[in-house]
């Protein structure tokens, strides 16, 4: 039912083009008497549902926000608790209807009887953590066909998209591309 609901909302996108949020703005600033300007991509935002989606990450998720996620059943990524990305990822697939699986160290204590930050964020977009000793979190980075089968056994699915930490990953491109176009 989930795939289902997330093919629908992908040849919903399709259907309806994806239109790119307007351009940050550059805002002039006088730094010891020299004028420079400032390009605000921290006001740059995905739009509707995604809109807590900025900055860089906006840029960086762009791409894959306008592409969907195929034919996935569930989303997975990794990196540090506090990451940036994290919940940016998180409300991406809470868009898609799909869950959120982010493999990470085991979290302090302290963090998970207080919730902060992007980590408090992220659980409330219903991102699910894969918590990982140290080595076997160097062997998610390192081995695609290890990480691909624990990801497969943790969601309990046949299909578990891959988002490279910190969404750097060649759906990166289309973002980055509108911000030199913005530029020039």
């Amino acid at each position: 039912m989930r795939m289902a609901i997330a093919a629908l909302a992908t040849a919903a996108r399709a259907a309806a083009p994806i239109k790119a949020p307007p351009a940050s703005p550059l805002q002039p600033f006088t730094v010891r008497g020299r004028s420079v300007l400032v390009k605000r991509d921290d006001r740059y935002a995905l739009p509707g549902v995604l809109s807590g989606v900025a900055g860089n990450k906006a840029r960086k998720l762009y791409g894959l926000y306008k592409r969907g996620f195929g034919d996935a059943e569930a989303v997975a990524s990794l990196g540090g608790h506090q990451s940036n990305a994290f919940p940016c990822i998180a409300a991406l697939c809470r868009a898609f209807d799909l869950p959120f699986y982010f493999v990470c160290k085991p979290v302090p204590r302290w963090l998970r009887q207080n919730p902060a930050g992007n980590y408090a964020r992220a659980l409330a977009l219903g991102a699910e953590l894969v918590p990982l000793k140290p080595d076997d979190y160097r062997r998610c980075i390192a081995d695609p066909e290890w990480r691909a089968d624990l990801l497969k056994d943790v969601a309990g699915v046949s299909e578990v998209a891959w988002v490279p930490q910190g969404a750097a990953s060649r759906d990166a491109e289309a973002g980055v591309a509108m911000l030199a176009a913005e530029l020039v």
